[in-house]
């Protein structure tokens, strides 16, 4: 699925540097930059209940690999529904479980919107 180089390894069937066009989601997995176990996911699209498995998939990959660090990406994350949120925090109880823990990057103002409005945005860290 994914291609070699500076993309990483894509876990959902759509690549197009933006998102997708169909309101799907594309998930991708950094390639891995430091050794103290941080990996980074980008998450581009709309995270909703019929496109939000490759999320669970790339979250469950990297957790069982042994990250004790997952940083997702969000800066083109469009929308998230709840079916989203559920797959962010079933991987927040696996990582504090561990130790570990999750960070938000760059969440645009929406997805930040359901966060707040859930009272999630205190459970996550946010770079």
């Amino acid at each position: 699925m994914g291609r070699a180089g500076e993309r990483g390894h894509v876990v959902s069937d759509q690549m197009s540097g933006q998102g997708p066009p169909d309101g799907g989601l594309e998930v991708v997995i950094e390639p891995s930059r430091d050794l103290g176990g941080t990996r980074v996911i980008a998450v581009s699209g709309e995270a909703d209940l019929s496109s939000c498995e490759p999320l669970r998939q790339a979250l469950d990959e990297v957790i069982g690999g042994g990250a004790n660090r997952v940083e997702l990406d969000f800066t083109h994350l469009d929308f998230i529904d709840s079916t989203g949120i559920g797959v962010l925090v079933a991987a927040l109880k696996r990582m504090q479980a561990k130790g570990g823990e999750i960070a938000l990057r760059s969440p645009g103002a929406s997805v930040r919107r359901v966060l707040d409005i859930t009272g999630l945005g205190s459970l996550f860290l946010f770079v």
